[in-house]
């Protein structure tokens, strides 16, 4: 088993709503199975050490792990997280093997040596329409 480092990337000198790359809305085609970690690596700002990703039947839980993300406003993390969901609703709508997929989990941590500490949470839920929307409750 391979041991988890959580190192802390560099800050960098720009707001994080100019970083996050637009999603484009093609869908992903010809592929038999989707990397959702390298996904997210390529459409966000998100370094591998800052990933977090479990994948279950019926939900997707992404962990976003000591990153600059903690810092910032509350709402400025809402924006961060449905930008997320948004990415990896289009991805799962193109791969059959998430067709269970009816929730998507983010939460922003701080993980120090044996603590660790939710910043903030959120979840997102399928309509019968197929989009995934927040939870407000």
């Amino acid at each position: 088993m391979q041991k988890m480092s959580f190192s802390r990337p560099p800050i960098l000198s720009y707001p994080l709503a100019s970083i996050i790359k637009a999603t484009p809305r093609a869908t992903i085609t010809n592929q038999d199975k989707i990397d959702l970690r390298k996904l997210l690596i390529s459409r966000t700002h998100y370094q591998d050490s800052e990933i977090n990703l479990e994948i279950g039947l019926h939900q997707i839980s992404l962990n976003i792990l000591n990153s600059r993300s903690n810092e910032i406003s509350k709402k400025l993390r809402l924006q961060d997280a449905t930008s997320i969901a948004l990415i990896l609703e289009r991805a799962i709508k193109s791969d059959h093997q998430f067709s269970d997929v009816t929730a998507i989990h983010v939460s922003y941590m701080k993980v120090n040596d044996d603590k660790t500490t939710l910043i903030q949470a959120f979840d997102f839920y399928q309509t019968t329409a197929g989009a995934f929307i927040r939870n407000r409750s």
